[in-house]
């Protein structure tokens, strides 16, 4: 999945979308793979990184990348989702994590849509202390 992301966006300029995401399931789950991931999305210049977290959460180990906003607790869901080169990808963290990849145009808009609309919503007051690095 991040090796398709990673090609699907490095040739183009292009936005990542990624929203309802607790960042410890997304490091436990890449395990040493996530250095790997995250050095290689720093090397990309021509890719914006939003991601929207839990009110409250302050680990972020995309921030040399990545824009983070929260929103409240009471809007998060456990189902985060990825909106990347007019792909949607919606995660699920049970036992075994699972993905389900969309090569939907139209499908990853109005999540795109959605998204934005969350991120204007969205507060950066909480993003001062946070805990970077993997």
């Amino acid at each position: 999945f991040y090796n398709d992301i990673y090609e699907s966006v490095r040739a183009a300029k292009t936005e990542i979308y990624v929203s309802n995401v607790d960042e410890r399931l997304f490091v436990k789950t890449l395990g040493d793979f996530a250095k790997v991931h995250v050095d290689r999305i720093i090397a990309l210049k021509n890719v914006t990184y939003k991601i929207l977290i839990k009110e409250g959460d302050n680990y972020t180990p995309g921030a040399a990348y990545a824009e983070y906003r929260t929103i409240p607790k009471e809007l998060f869901s456990s189902v985060p989702f990825y909106v990347y080169a007019k792909k949607l990808a919606i995660m699920v963290f049970d036992d075994e994590p699972s993905i389900i990849s969309l090569n939907y145009p139209s499908v990853a808009e109005a999540y795109k849509v959605q998204f934005l609309d969350m991120w204007n919503r969205s507060s950066k007051s909480q993003i001062d202390n946070m805990i970077t690095g993997l």
